[in-house]
């Protein structure tokens, strides 16, 4: 089809003149008489010496010379006359036949460049990929088998239809087969525009339409896939862009990204590790940074991100290298997953995160490089990419990415032998994550036993493991509240756990972890058993024990770092005298109000309220006054709320059951008494720490229903309205009619206080409850099983609204309607039964009641 149209061009060009054919020089006809031939007569020397010459025609008195005569014309003899001896004349002289032009190639740029590019793609499979979106790829639609099956790009998913098969010709086109269909990438047409489609290999000039050549773009940064049938025509996704189900075409090359592809090898080969690297823990260190390898956000699911971030000795930025063969598998030693790319995709760019073992399998596989200068590089096994960082900054993501040798794909790996960060932890069952080992009572005394609790932030829920020194990977774990070790009473199978006054050397408090299963366990030293949590339990209570090492969860912990102290309220007791705390001299309100030490009488100006700062100091307000602790010089005293004079307090922990109070405005010193020992009225103040009585702090929980410290959101705002109102009597009671809630108040220390604060039903749209100032009136223990509902504990509001419980059955207890928290009775203010025998208990006659929205 091609050669036809090329032959009816050449014609064209003929009759056009473009071509012509060459003339050739007239020559004079032939003689027909021999004697009518001139001969020329040369003159002869006679002297000369050698055979005589033939000077005319006919028979010479010596023999002819042989052959013709130079330029003689020819004779031809008489009929039946002798030849011999006759000279002949040449051949008349006549046009040559003209030899056949050769046919120009209107090819031969292409083949002299298919020919020059033959080298820059070997023959492999390849994944073809838009420089638009490098996870874009050239698709066979809907995984057609057919000829004609059209071709697009969508997002790589790793299927054959997305997979192409180059192989080159003898000139050097490059030939794609679709390795899902064996059908080839062809243009359907000739013309920019033309459609791309799959389609069975063709032949002669056809062939052509399916044969392409592949040239670095002039950035280097892709390639460019040129038609053979033209030089101008080039692979196109339309419409400069790449978004799935964009079609490809040819069209003429205009150098855009959307005629740009980065062609990635489907089937990658990787070489044997050439670095050695000893079986153990590492942190993974950038080369070029501080900063190491890191799973985001401790995340412990398939998919969690890997990136780089400063080091913190979190178990998220510990990874176990082991050795498969030639290969190595990185795993995070807090989830037991392995670095991976994703979905095992090899195109440049593709995110790294961890995933499971047992899906992951030997895709998660890494050459190591050595690249002589203590750095690896490591290369996917099932990708061929080089696990890469994006940047040097804290956070910078890791990729896959071809090979560069730049810094971000060179790693330092840095053993690690001592597993845990020293700190401060709460330690989580694995049977339960709920619980947390527990100081069973909160006690402080040797021998109390240990259990699994309910998380609920207290001090005997927490851990001080710190590092038995000149010993490798053996910590002590130590009870913050008492400051009493955890220990195993015995080395028998079965012995109990509990916390024993001990000292840290002796093995029974000491403890090896290590890492199974992306958890923790503790492997007693002095016995060589596990920490074990009895049965297996999962319930609040369940017994603490050691056991024979197995691969139960019972034996399986997590840490989880935690702070000294919750934002909540406290006593500030001196650890060497737990009756003295830490008061506000005369119950001061006001700024300067002095901070000394007193006799625990459980008043208000001897709480306060801990709240945590960002950078990880405390703001310490007193619940009375609600004004912080500060300075004035170094003399410590309750400050103005604006004030920035020494507001802030580090919580220090001692490793022996007591903290330090130190100011961040000055650490060389600490909060201290003007007497080496607390006693009534010891002035409080900084001062050098010489560890005395009057320096050393423990924590004893409380709380204060006073004041708006501890309060927010709708209890807050009944607080402040409460503050505006009078009684008859010391309490108050607000109903929040909208969020369906009731405030019991009591009078002290000039203000409302909350003496109780529940939840509440009241009445519906259609008989809402009452709105207004009411007093309280009579009280009566049960009414309504007459009618089919039985309600305990009334307290009258006004005529017939009521506070009383939930609705039960006639007669009984057993619940017929225990809903709380909306809108549902016909005036009446539902409540728990408890709360309802609170309010009939406790809050006199008369007492204010005010009803609002």
């Amino acid at each position: 089809m091609l050669k036809r149209r090329f032959l009816v061009l050449l014609s064209s060009l003929i009759l056009a003149g473009a071509f012509t054919v060459p003339a050739y020089a007239e020559t004079e006809a032939p003689v027909d008489d021999p004697q009518d031939v001139p001969i020329s007569e040369p003159a002869s020397d006679p002297d000369e010496e050698g055979e005589p010459v033939v000077t005319g025609s006919g028979v010479g008195e010596t023999e002819p010379a042989e052959g013709p005569v130079e330029g003689a014309a020819p004779v031809e003899p008489a009929e039946g006359e002798p030849t011999e001896g006759l000279v002949t004349a040449p051949a008349p002289l006549t046009a040559p036949a003209p030899e056949e032009a050769e046919e120009p190639s209107p090819y031969a740029e292409l083949d002299a460049r298919a020919t020059a590019a033959k080298d820059v793609l070997a023959d492999d499979t390849y994944y073809i990929g838009s420089s638009l979106n490098n996870m874009q790829v050239i698709d066979v639609a809907n995984k057609s088998t057919a000829s004609g099956g059209n071709v697009l790009v969508w997002e790589w998913n790793g299927g054959d239809n997305q997979k192409w098969e180059a192989s080159h010709d003898e000139t050097g086109y490059v030939s794609f087969r679709s390795v899902l269909s064996g059908l080839f990438l062809t243009a359907d047409g000739e013309a920019g525009g033309a459609n791309v489609n799959q389609q069975s290999e063709l032949s002669g000039d056809d062939a052509r339409t399916q044969k392409w050549i592949v040239e670095r773009t002039s950035d280097g940064t892709g390639y460019t896939i040129i038609s053979a049938l033209s030089p101008n025509l080039v692979l196109d996704l339309m419409h400069n862009t790449s978004k799935n189900g964009t079609n490809a075409e040819i069209w003429t090359d205009n150098g855009g990204k959307n005629q740009s592809f980065v062609i990635v090898d489907a089937t990658p080969e990787v070489a044997a590790s050439t670095a050695e690297i000893e079986e153990g823990y590492y942190n993974i260190k950038a080369d070029t940074t501080a900063n190491v390898v890191d799973i985001a956000n401790k995340s412990t699911v398939d998919g969690g991100n890997a990136s780089t971030w400063t080091a913190n000795g979190g178990a998220n930025q510990l990874f176990k290298v082991v050795k498969e063969g030639n290969y190595y598998r990185i795993t995070a030693a807090h989830s037991d997953k392995s670095l991976d790319m994703a979905k095992n995709c090899p195109i440049p760019g593709v995110n790294v995160a961890q995933r499971g073992a047992e899906t992951a399998a030997g895709t998660s596989l890494f050459a190591a490089i050595d690249n002589g200068d203590g750095t690896v590089t490591f290369v996917n096994l099932a990708t061929g990419l080089v696990l890469s960082a994006n940047g040097t900054a804290s956070g910078a993501n890791l990729y896959g990415d071809a090979a560069s040798g730049e810094p971000t794909q060179r790693f330092m790996l840095e053993p690690v032998k001592d597993l845990l960060s020293v700190g401060m932890y709460e330690i989580v069952p694995a049977t339960n994550t709920g619980l947390r080992l527990d100081v069973a009572n909160k006690s402080r005394s040797t021998g109390a036993n240990v259990t699994i609790w309910t998380a609920n932030n207290g001090q005997n829920q927490k851990w001080d493991i710190q590092l038995v020194p000149g010993k490798d990977n053996t910590y002590t774990i130590q009870s913050v509240r008492s400051g009493i070790y955890l220990a195993a009473t015995g080395i028998v199978e079965g012995d109990n756990v509990n916390q024993q006054d001990v000292a840290p050397t002796d093995e029974v408090a000491q403890w090896i972890p290590a890492y199974v299963g992306g958890k923790l366990t503790f492997q007693n030293v002095a016995s060589g058993l596990m920490l074990d949590i009895t049965g297996c339990g999962s319930k609040a209570g369940t017994n603490v024990e050691v056991w024979t090492p197995n691969t139960s969860v019972a034996q399986r912990f997590t840490l989880s770092a935690t702070n000294p102290i919750p934002n909540e309220c406290f006593f500030i007791q001196f650890a060497s005298d737990t009756t003295q705390v830490l008061d506000v001299a005369n119950k001061s309100t006001k700024s300067g109000g002095n901070a000394i030490s007193w006799a625990n009488n459980n008043g208000a100006n001897q709480k306060w309220y801990f709240q945590r700062q960002s950078d990880g100091t405390y703001k310490i307000l007193n619940a009375f006054s609600e004004l912080p602790l500060g300075l004035s010089g170094t003399n410590v005293q309750q400050v103005a709320t604006n004030s920035n004079s020494g507001v802030k307090w580090n919580l220090v922990y001692n490793h022996d059951g007591t903290f330090s109070i130190v100011n961040a405005s000055n650490t060389s010193v600490v909060l201290s008494l003007d007497t080496p020992a607390p006693a009534n009225g010891s002035n409080a103040e900084l001062a050098a720490n010489e560890g005395n009585g009057g320096q050393r702090f423990t924590f004893e929980p409380t709380s204060y229903t006073g004041g708006t410290l501890g309060l927010s959101g709708v209890k807050l705002d009944m607080y402040k309205r409460a503050q505006g109102y009078s009684s008859p009597t010391n309490y108050l009671i607000l109903i929040d009619n909208r969020d369906c809630w009731v405030g019991v108040f009591r009078w002290a220390d000039g203000r409302w206080n909350y003496d109780n604060y529940f939840r509440c039903t009241n009445g519906k749209d259609s008989t809402p409850s009452l709105r207004g100032t009411y007093y309280v009136g009579a009280k009566g223990y049960t009414f309504g099983s007459e009618d089919g509902h039985a309600c305990y504990w009334y307290t009258q509001i006004y005529g017939d609204y009521l506070f009383h419980s939930t609705l039960y059955y006639p007669y009984s207890f057993n619940p017929l309607d225990p809903r709380l928290g909306m809108h549902l009775s016909n005036g009446c203010v539902r409540l728990h039964i408890d709360s309802a025998k609170y309010i009939y208990d406790k809050v006199p006659y008369n007492t204010k009641i005010v009803s609002y929205n």
